[in-house]
């Protein structure tokens, strides 16, 4: 019975796996853990050289240098929206959203529970609501608008 280490431990150069070609000697790689792995150097489709290990190729983890995920991304393009996802303003707008349309949620009955209920136009959209409460001066890190702090202090 061949073990799997045995087979990646005799990764030949010339060996092609994917879009990698091994072009150099299997090598010991000591990267501080307690045994050092075997790698070696391979060259990508697109022209790229790098150092992989050899167990990662045999496994098919290691499948290119990275430039098929980007060629993938670059053909079906990306699927975002807005690319708001992680800001401060887009998650106001989820918890809104959940505090007035999920019974699990907390804060649920000081909002859901008694009938407050989001615009129909924000819950199917982030960029309306997006669009809407910047018209009317949202600044991240304030809980009122611009204009009313204007009216409190007319310096």
């Amino acid at each position: 019975m061949i073990r799997i280490r045995e087979i990646w431990q005799n990764v030949k150069v010339g060996a092609k796996f994917h879009q990698l070609t091994v072009i150099g000697q299997q090598f010991r790689l000591h990267t501080g853990k307690p045994k050092p792995a075997w790698a070696c150097v391979v060259q990508c489709t697109c022209g790229t050289f790098k150092v992989v290990y050899a167990a990662d190729l045999v496994r098919g983890f290691q499948k290119s240098c990275g430039c098929h995920r980007l060629y993938v991304l670059r053909v079906l393009g990306r699927r975002t929206t807005h690319g708001e996802s992680k800001t401060p303003l887009h998650n106001l707008w989820h918890l809104i959203k959940l505090r007035c349309t999920d019974p699990n949620q907390k804060s649920y009955p000081n909002y859901g529970g008694r009938g407050i209920s989001v615009h129909p136009e924000w819950s199917e959209s982030y960029e309306s609501f997006r669009d809407y409460v910047r018209d009317r001066g949202y600044l991240q890190g304030l809980t009122r608008s611009i204009s009313s702090l204007e009216e409190e202090n007319p310096c």
